[in-house]
């Protein structure tokens, strides 16, 4: 009986982390894409308007942070980002072996 409360307490643990993992790469790429999204919009504004004599692309750029735009998205894709996601996938992975595994025991 001991071993089943302790088998059950763990996989609850797990379920836990999983969707905190799960709730990060979803935080991540929901970023990514909105980021993505405001960049393209800007950018084809600036490329369509860079004949206009009303508009000013430094301007524009200031005004909607274009370059921390740029930045932010840099660092989403950056090499040390795509590693943490990876590791997230892996502790989701490893985490729900486990808790196949328990579930299998538990029948």
């Amino acid at each position: 009986m001991k071993e089943e409360g302790a088998m059950r307490s763990w996989a609850e643990e797990l379920e836990l982390e999983n969707q905190l993992y799960t709730s990060q790469l979803n935080h991540f790429e929901r970023n990514r894409a909105e980021l993505n999204l405001k960049k393209l919009i800007l950018t084809e504004i600036m490329v369509s308007h860079r004949d206009d004599s009303t508009y000013n692309s430094e301007t524009f750029k200031a005004h909607f942070r274009l370059d921390q735009i740029a930045a932010k998205l840099k660092h989403l894709q950056s090499e040390e980002q795509v590693k943490m996601e990876e590791e997230l996938l892996q502790k989701l992975y490893y985490n729900t072996l486990v808790l196949d595994r328990i579930k299998t025991i538990s029948r």
